[in-house]
């Protein structure tokens, strides 16, 4: 992300941190965030019970949270931009690899089976365009990910836009994922305005023209 986007992305969290604390407001989802919700459906990119994975904007690390309760164990780190959000996180989940820093520009020792990001691409950068951004995020995670990629985004199949919010149509993004992969998943069953994309690697196609098991 340019750094005045990255600017701009720890201003509007630390102000809101500072106004609601450790809260879903704080993140931008509202009073009732329906977060369980969002994980649930990013969790369901594959089995991750005993996988690493890699939470991108991990915001206070409540990703973490969700699969520790559902019994899950595994390698989890974290990484967001905003360091009161990581500090709060580090606080209340001290057992999760919680990291400051920038996705694009973080080197990591091994890869991970998983990586998934919520609400990443929700806010209207200034600096840069939100489609090169967004194909860029996505091609760098798929990189990273042995197993699978989980996002989700706001749809533009709405009645109505907040000028600061980003919402990307789904025509637009299956189009452009081709570019990437032919393997792919587009859930938009779970709310009205908002879908999740899960990404595989494409593989070689079995005799019967079907591809492997994920």
């Amino acid at each position: 992300m340019n750094a005045e986007d990255i600017k701009i992305t720890q201003q509007r969290y630390i102000k809101r941190h500072q106004t609601f604390g450790y809260s879903p407001q704080t993140l931008g989802w509202g009073k009732h965030g329906r977060q369980a919700l969002r994980f649930s459906v990013l969790t369901g990119v594959g089995d991750l019970q005993g996988k690493s994975v890699l939470d991108v904007g991990c915001g206070f690390g409540d990703l973490y949270g969700y699969l520790a309760e559902q019994g899950w164990t595994g390698r989890y780190v974290g990484i967001d931009l905003v360091p009161d959000l990581v500090k709060e996180g580090q606080i209340r989940f001290p057992n999760a690899d919680l990291r400051v820093g920038d996705f694009e520009e973080q080197i990591f020792d091994k890869p991970f089976d998983y990586v998934i990001a919520s609400g990443i691409f929700n806010f209207r950068l200034i600096q840069e365009d939100n489609w090169t951004y967004i194909m860029r995020t996505l091609k760098n995670m798929l990189a990273l990910a042995s197993s699978g990629v989980a996002v989700d985004f706001m749809t533009s199949w709405v009645d109505f836009q907040n000028p600061i919010a980003y919402h990307t149509d789904p025509c637009m993004l299956i189009q452009n994922i081709r570019n990437l992969t032919r393997r792919f998943v587009l859930k938009q069953d779970y709310m009205p305005y908002e879908y999740a994309l899960y990404l595989y690697h494409d593989t070689p196609i079995n005799h019967d023209n079907t591809f492997p098991s994920i």
